[in-house]
């Protein structure tokens, strides 16, 4: 969705999921940095970010640029796309971790 900042309403998509207490980074307590999961919390951690740009883009005759199985086809695909028209997918961080450093 373009990010609107006039106050308008945005449509977002659910993406991801994550664990909980069957988590098998809080089952294992990984925590990065190390030492910050220390109860094997029953929440969750995750977070990512994606270029869907490549993948999106077209040609001038409308066939997309880039084709499945062809290496470095994506990240070719994504630098002939101008900053200002990169299609960012999102996913925002909750954690677990418990402890400090």
């Amino acid at each position: 969705s373009k990010v609107e900042t006039d106050g308008t309403k945005m449509q977002f998509h659910f993406i991801a999921q994550s664990g909980g207490d069957d988590n098998t980074r809080n089952g294992a307590g990984v925590g990065v940095p190390a030492g910050t999961n220390l109860g094997g919390g029953a929440a969750h951690e995750f977070s990512g970010a994606v270029d869907l740009s490549g993948m999106l883009a077209k040609n001038s005759d409308g066939s997309f640029k880039m084709t499945a199985g062809t290496p470095g086809a994506r990240r070719a695909a994504e630098a002939t796309v101008p900053i200002n028209e990169k299609i960012i997918a999102m996913g925002l961080q909750a954690h677990s971790l418990t402890g400090g450093v």
